[in-house]
């Protein structure tokens, strides 16, 4: 690569226009050059893997903790306002704050200042929580078809309106499946049609269905009557098998602390709370979150994160659940 810039370089572009197309692509073929060499030898603090399949696969270099990289090319350089609906983790914005840079481990810490402002939107009478704690833990035999008659019978009672977020796309298809079969609304899956399309018309039919898995857990912004029912499968706590995450848990335990504690509490309370947070999206919105993971009233980890999601009222009682969406929120 370097012998092919250095004869670019010694070119005599003839013309204005091959002068700026040389240095276009000189340009770019640094860049090109930095982007092999990172991949032929990562940095030190980052981590390399092939991801995909097939005849397109990429290679991916991504750095294990952003927070060092943030501390010193941003954080230290000047002043930064940070704002987000899901920052805390169990009420503490400590955990983020360690993952971003702030109170990074073997350096001075930055002085940092923390506020957490209430919401707007009154969660007592607009939203309830349902924890489904009857189900099995996911890791049961039994959970999947469990699951899928709980999601059944609150899209059922929700009069369709409902959001499905998954954690797999296995679960994804199997809930999709049933509830084809099964409902009489308008099933909208990912896959089926590219993200806004399936948006528009989630948003255009009021009765329908969206099942969706990761890239809808943020960022979707649907206030209104179409969205009265937002049902989540599990807790999203990272695979095991993810590259990036399995070298943050390892980092972790080299620090000496608790992988599970450090890395994957908290990227599932802050992505469980952006899940939540897709139902009320205005002062006029009404609606239930059903949580199918029973692990949040079995697990002492899952008291630690219901602490994160949004203050709304919560119950774990199927009756009551029933009793909130058919009332349209006035129970």
């Amino acid at each position: 690569m370097g012998e092919v810039l250095t004869a670019i370089r010694d070119t005599k572009p003839s013309t204005p226009g091959s002068l700026g197309a040389r240095a276009r692509v000189l340009r770019l073929g640094g860049h090109l050059a930095g982007d092999i060499a990172m991949a032929l030898s990562p940095p030190e603090g980052h981590v390399a893997w092939v991801e995909g399949e097939g005849i397109r696969p990429s290679l991916r270099v991504a750095p294990v903790e952003v927070g060092p990289l943030l501390a010193e090319h941003l954080l230290s350089v000047r002043p930064v306002v940070l704002t987000s609906a899901t920052l805390s983790v169990g009420g503490s914005l400590r955990p983020v704050a360690t993952r971003l840079g702030f109170e990074a481990e073997g350096d001075q810490p930055l002085g940092y200042r923390s506020v957490r402002v209430g919401s707007p939107f009154d969660y007592d009478a607009q939203a309830c929580i349902y924890v489904a704690a009857r189900l099995p833990e996911p890791r049961s035999p039994d959970y999947q078809a469990a699951a899928l008659d709980e999601t059944e019978w609150l899209v059922e009672a929700s009069g369709g309106r409902a959001l499905v977020l998954t954690t797999s796309y296995r679960m994804l298809e199997a809930l999709a499946g049933r509830l084809k079969e099964k409902m009489p609304f308008s099933v909208l899956v990912q896959g089926e049609l590219p993200k806004r399309r399936l948006v528009e018309r989630f948003e255009q039919d009021e009765t329908s269905v969206l099942v969706a898995t990761m890239g809808f857990w943020e960022g979707l912004d649907i206030p209104g009557r179409s969205l009265e029912l937002v049902v989540i499968d599990k807790l999203p706590f990272p695979r095991p098998d993810d590259p990036l995450w399995a070298a943050r848990r390892e980092a972790a335990e080299l620090a000496g602390l608790s992988a599970f504690n450090a890395v994957d509490l908290p990227r599932a309370a802050i992505l469980l709370a952006q899940g939540a947070g897709r139902l009320i999206r205005s002062t006029e919105d009404r609606g239930l979150v059903a949580l199918l993971d029973s692990r949040l009233m079995k697990r002492r980890y899952g008291r630690h994160i219901l602490r994160s999601l949004p203050a709304m009222p919560r119950t774990t009682s199927p009756e009551v659940a029933l009793a909130f969406l058919r009332s349209g929120g006035d129970a």
